[in-house]
């Protein structure tokens, strides 16, 4: 089951930062006459995010527990609200460790990459 992101701190991902990727859900072959054969490749695809949060330095705690203890170092998935869905929760995974800024007195940007799952 996967872990509820903290309710404590912020889940909204800053506009200008936030990306969203398509995954690429078929598989073509090759084949010895005519075009190329295409076909789903699975029924869910793993589309991929990525964006910034801004935390102030108790956020940042929070979501240092969150991220080292709870999620095992970012290895599980977790519940996060759909930035396309506002109100819904999908299951999202890193795709790689988060990055930290210091943007002003205690205040810092995270940038995430996740993906769902």
């Amino acid at each position: 089951m996967a872990e509820q992101y903290p309710s404590a701190i912020s889940d909204k991902l800053q506009i200008p930062s936030f990306g969203y990727e398509i995954d690429k859900n078929f598989i073509e072959s090759d084949m010895e006459i005519g075009p190329p054969k295409v076909r789903r490749r699975n029924t869910k695809r793993n589309d991929k995010f990525t964006g910034n949060i801004f935390f102030t330095k108790t956020e940042l705690d929070i979501f240092f527990q969150f991220y080292n203890t709870t999620l095992q170092d970012g290895s599980l998935t977790f519940l996060f609200n759909d930035p396309l869905n506002t109100g819904t929760d999908i299951e999202v995974r890193f795709i790689e460790a988060p990055t930290f800024n210091l943007v002003g007195f205690e205040n810092f940007s995270i940038a995430f990459s996740l993906e769902k799952m």
